[in-house]
């Protein structure tokens, strides 16, 4: 897989999909267009399950192998509560890899630019929505795995108490949606300027509270997936 996510992959049927994703960009075949792809600061809390020690430690036996050493010093399980916060950690970062990785292949050529971006930005709360069990989040709580969809089609609708600045960073996300789809460049008159992803800075577009160019994932992370990828790409 591309990703080298949890769960689920591709169907490769011979037609859409001739091969592997990774097998594609790896002998460049894929198709040369800009893309614009990220990920968002909370994705765990759409996917995650509240775990313990234990069970975290066993999970990134049976997953990592002999990476599971390493896995575990950048997401450790001294204790439950760690356990939990390391739980939704790991799954913000790795997805964030992937979407990090796929820009990086599909721009390795020189050719088409990719576009970054992190969604930081925490939706006002539904009316009676409940906490998670024993402190954990709420599912689909915070900046969650497609909470940026309403903002992008300027969708700010329902019972929810959206405020003034939800509505000025929907404008600015609609805007350089649009651009993109128009131009395949999300920059544009009166937005702040989103460059194109360049593996030597490690950087990425944060669409938040402040719409700012910010930091990628630490490079320590980065290594992890990347030697994780590469050895699940080279069996």
């Amino acid at each position: 897989m591309l990703a080298g996510g949890r769960g689920g992959g591709p169907v490769i049927d011979g037609w859409f999909l001739p091969d592997e994703p990774a097998a594609i960009f790896a002998q460049g075949k894929q198709n040369d267009v800009p893309i614009l792809v990220g990920s968002n600061q909370d994705e765990g809390t759409f996917f995650s399950q509240p775990t313990t020690a234990a069970a975290w430690i066993q999970r990134a036996q049976q997953r990592y192998g002999d990476m599971a050493d390493p896995f575990l010093k950048l997401y450790p399980a001294g204790s439950d509560a760690e356990a939990n916060a390391s739980e939704l950690a790991a799954f913000r970062d790795e997805l964030g890899w992937v979407q990090r990785n796929w820009a990086r292949l599909q721009s390795k050529t020189g050719k088409s630019k990719a576009y970054l971006y992190y969604f930081t930005h925490e939706p006002p709360a539904a009316p009676g929505a409940q906490p998670g069990p024993g402190g954990f989040p709420a599912r689909g709580s915070g900046a969650t795995h497609g909470a940026e969809a309403p903002y992008v089609f300027e969708n700010l609708l329902g019972n929810r108490p959206w405020a003034d600045l939800d509505r000025k960073l929907s404008g600015t996300i609609s805007s350089y949606w649009m651009n993109f789809a128009a131009n395949g460049d999300p920059n544009g008159k009166n937005l702040p300027t989103w460059s194109a992803f360049d593996d030597r800075k490690n950087t990425r577009m944060v669409l938040g509270d402040v719409v700012e160019t910010g930091p990628g994932l630490t490079q320590a992370r980065v290594e992890f997936f990347q030697s994780w990828y590469d050895k699940q790409t080279k069996r």
